[in-house]
């Protein structure tokens, strides 16, 4: 993995990893693995919007991306904390 770090040692220019593309267009992507036994679409919207969709169906599950993060920053604690009862005992 590339880190801030590693390149303030050799002395190279950080604009490049900190400049970022605004999602002005909505963007869709086809998983590679499955859920349920079926591959699942990730549309990115305008306006934090995130889908979700099986493939080959038309029916789309919305929710934004603040709330991805929430769960996503839930789980990674949940798991923390497991790990952390885990080597207690």
């Amino acid at each position: 993995m590339i880190t801030p770090r590693k390149f303030a040692q050799v002395n190279v220019s950080l604009e490049w990893v900190t400049r970022m593309t605004p999602l002005n267009k909505t963007v869709n992507r086809r998983t590679i693995g499955t859920h349920r036994g079926r591959r699942f679409v990730v549309i990115l919207e305008p306006g934090d919007v995130i889908g979700f969709r099986p493939e080959r169906t038309r029916t789309v599950f919305y929710t934004t991306l603040a709330a991805c993060f929430d769960m996503a920053v839930r789980q990674h604690v949940a798991a923390k904390r497991a790990a952390k009862k885990k080597g207690k005992q």
